[in-house]
């Protein structure tokens, strides 16, 4: 069970630095932050 968290860690943790790469190229940090305050503004209104 251990082995299989540890691998999921691992394959977030490759992601997450796959989008940080991809978000250094481009807008896309602007583009995920906009979509991030938007998400939090609908959550806040219900």
């Amino acid at each position: 069970m251990r082995e299989l968290a540890c691998t999921t860690f691992m394959l977030l943790l490759g992601l997450l630095v796959n989008i940080h790469w991809l978000a250094s190229l481009g807008n896309l940090e602007k583009f995920c932050l906009r979509n991030m305050s938007a998400a939090i503004r609908l959550f806040r209104k219900e």
